[in-house]
């Protein structure tokens, strides 16, 4: 169906900062201790402050200093020991004295390899967390009136020519049947009208070859371990609906209801219309919408004309109706609209 016009689809507001708990060692090791990963959504792309190398080395780096500082301790005062209980033993005052001024000199390299760098750079002593800056990802909002594409990008601005479905697609039943064909999607056939074709065939294949980790590809993952959809959501989910030559249908029950003849009402009977995943993602009046499709889906399916119903309907003639999501419908605009 095409109601009046789509209405916005508000963006989400900016998460606030999260924390990720720091990793917890098997053997502990005194001054090391991990702060919590910082998560900051800035409205596009996240910023990840990883501190726990920097945490790791900086702990080991302090606990390394007191080990080698105690122990230069120790020697020196085991070199004095030798020194002061040598009893005349000239190779014990030798062995005394050489261990203390080692361990005497250890312990300047230390300290004094720490003075050094703290004079040149402190920025040398100083273990920052690895930041990491997410890809933004794109956000999407539409407007009334119904969009349309400009190389690639939806804009607003289009509407439908309520005049031009049954000069262009078929002014009947029977007239629509015979210029339909068949896609494929899945391993099976979509029947669609021979005009949009094309597009859908390039969507579909699309989606098929997405790359496992994308978001595309995660969605086809779930997809794919769907049965057909055969009327039932206990049996499948994996396909709606796509052409339903039921146009006659339509039209005696609009002069039934004392209405004009919609030619646009339902771009199914066109065969411009298809349904996907529907159990995932129903169709919705006067609730939240309910779907799995991420953004990149639907500006993919845009790049081919393909519009989603997801992205809402307004139902400016009813002060009751407060909003209409078709998030399984896709439809073809690339004709007939302006």
């Amino acid at each position: 169906m095409i109601p009046p016009a789509y209405a916005d689809t508000p963006v989400a507001a900016p998460a606030a900062a999260q924390t990720i708990n720091g990793p917890s060692l098997i053997i502990p090791i005194p001054n090391v201790k991990f702060s919590d990963v910082q998560v900051v959504d800035t409205g596009g792309a996240r910023i990840i402050d990883v501190p726990w190398i920097a945490d790791y080395v900086a702990g080991v780096y302090k606990y390394s200093i007191g080990l080698a500082a105690l122990m230069a301790t120790v020697m020196f005062m085991v070199g004095g020991f030798q020194y002061l209980t040598a009893g005349g033993d000239v190779s014990r005052v030798k062995a005394g004295k050489k261990r203390a001024t080692d361990a005497l000199i250890g312990m300047l390299l230390v300290f004094g390899a720490y003075a050094i760098l703290n004079l040149v750079n402190p920025n040398t002593l100083t273990f920052s967390a690895l930041r990491i800056k997410t890809v933004a990802r794109n956000s999407f909002t539409m407007h009334d009136p119904a969009p349309t594409v400009s190389g690639g990008t939806s804009v607003a601005g289009a509407s439908a020519d309520q005049s031009c479905f049954r000069k262009t697609f078929g002014a009947s039943d029977a007239e629509v049947s015979a210029q339909v064909t068949q896609v494929n999607w899945l391993g099976h056939k979509v029947t669609v009208h021979k005009l949009a074709a094309a597009d859908w065939q390039a969507a579909f294949s699309e989606m098929e070859s997405a790359s496992p980790n994308s978001p595309i590809g995660k969605w086809m993952t779930i997809v794919r371990g769907e049965a057909w959809y055969d009327g039932s959501c206990a049996k499948g989910s994996a396909f709606g609906g796509h052409y339903e030559p039921r146009m006659a249908k339509l039209d005696a029950k609009s002069a039934a209801g004392g209405k004009k003849t919609c030619d646009s009402c339902d771009l199914h009977v066109f065969g411009l219309a298809v349904d996907i995943d529907p159990c995932n993602n129903p169709s919705l009046r006067n609730d939240p919408i309910k779907t799995n499709m991420s953004p990149e889906l639907v500006q993919m399916m845009a790049s081919h004309h393909l519009y989603w119903g997801g992205l809402g309907w307004s139902g400016k003639s009813d002060p009751n109706f407060i909003g209409y999501h078709d998030a399984m419908h896709y439809e073809w605009h690339g004709m007939c609209y302006q």
